[in-house]
């Protein structure tokens, strides 16, 4: 188990960096000019970068929820699949940012802090999903058996590294880059979107070990044999 984990750690680490060269390339390059919102550039949404992350987390998913059904008491499984499958439609549809423009719309919020209205908006929308996110998971951890408590510590530290780039970055961003040269506003955005990267990673590791960890034993029953009579 611990070679698939140093695997999946040394794959997330290689596609996220190969993707950091990527956009620095495209941007030394002609391609900005040409196209400002390439995909290529891994802060965009919908870039290559977002997707692939987004695939990574909708594999863990579909890992988690098949050892739902097939490992006894882990319903919390469940909930992370849950869980992960909200992180993706958040991403795709742009969830928390435009309930976040809404929400600060609707109560007229100011700025405060360095973070402007819809920087609060987003994250109270972020909060009230996490308060929803984490009672699932609690009350599906309570109900569940011992391995499938102890892989939930495992996708809490990935929860971690996804705060920290998706939330943490994100917020630094939104109070630093106006008073930041370009060159230190892009190191944030890599810093943001190679975060996020790195944590859709680590979600499809550790579902990825879980699932092999728990993978039926192949039955070691030797087939009989049928001996012909001797004519």
């Amino acid at each position: 188990m611990r070679r698939r984990a140093l695997v999946g750690v040394a794959c997330t680490v290689l596609v996220a960096t190969a993707f950091v060269a990527g956009d620095l390339l495209y941007r030394l390059g002609d391609g900005v000019a040409a196209d400002p919102a390439s995909p290529w550039k891994i802060d965009e949404d919908r870039s290559f970068a977002e997707l692939a992350a987004c695939a990574a987390m909708l594999a863990a998913a579909a890992l988690l929820a098949h050892r739902t059904r097939s490992v006894p008491r882990s319903s919390v499984l469940g909930a992370w699949a849950g869980v992960l499958l909200l992180v993706v439609a958040d991403d795709l549809l742009q969830i928390h940012e435009t309930a976040g423009g809404a929400l600060a719309s609707a109560l007229d919020l100011g700025p405060a802090g360095g973070l402007d209205p819809q920087g609060w908006g987003e994250l109270a929308v972020w909060g009230a999903l996490g308060v929803v996110s984490l009672a699932a998971l609690v009350v599906t951890y309570l109900r569940s058996g011992v391995p499938a408590r102890k892989v939930s510590w495992w996708l809490l530290g990935c929860v971690g590294v996804l705060g920290v780039g998706a939330v943490g970055v994100d917020m630094a961003a939104i109070v630093v880059e106006p008073h930041v040269a370009g060159n230190v506003s892009w190191v944030v955005a890599m810093l943001e979107s190679s975060g996020e990267l790195v944590a859709a990673g680590l979600f499809l590791t550790v579902a990825w070990c879980f699932h092999r960890a728990t993978a039926p034993e192949p039955d070691a029953t030797p087939a009989p044999q049928v001996v012909a009579a001797a004519g």
